[in-house]
């Protein structure tokens, strides 16, 4: 389990490294620029090699096209999905084969994110996955903290209503 748990906290990271920065495109609820500026700090603190950053960027091309194709799959799923919905009939043959490949997707998707963790971990010298698990424990713990607040927040509004 708790294998588990540092694969998807990597996963997670390893999401907010392969985002692409269009601050230029995005509008000013848009935190594009903030990832970016996560990547870079990330690559900074753990000290990556020229290879490595070339590596990082080949995997991360090769998940954006995978994830583009899938969303493309997903799309016509859901739209497919719809218009079973709106039927005057409902057919349960065609809903539970759409809601099936909707599924297989998602699960395939997560289990890309989670190999693209992998490859990521794979791909770092001990050095930096000692550091990388230093800064995954503090970002969870910073994490907890914003929890505990916004949690105190929402305790302190119910008490005033």
């Amino acid at each position: 389990m708790n294998k588990l748990k540092s694969v998807s906290i990597a996963a997670v990271l390893l999401s907010a490294l392969a985002t692409t920065s269009s601050v230029a495109v995005a509008g000013p609820k848009h935190h594009h620029d903030k990832k970016m500026h996560h990547k870079e700090m990330l690559i900074k603190k753990l000290d990556l090699t020229e290879a490595q950053k070339a590596q990082m960027k080949a995997n991360k091309e090769q998940r954006q096209a995978k994830l583009k194709a899938t969303k493309e799959e997903m799309k016509a799923i859901k739209k497919e999905l719809h218009q079973v919905m709106q039927a005057d009939s409902l057919d349960q043959k065609r809903l539970r084969t759409l809601l099936r490949q909707e599924a297989d997707l998602k699960a395939q998707k997560m289990a890309d994110k989670h190999a693209a963790a992998q490859s990521f971990n794979q791909m770092l010298s001990e050095e930096q996955r000692a550091k990388f698990a230093e800064l995954k424990a503090r970002m969870k713990e910073k994490r907890a903290m914003h929890r505990e607040k916004r949690q105190a927040r929402k305790e302190a509004r119910k008490a005033d209503a």
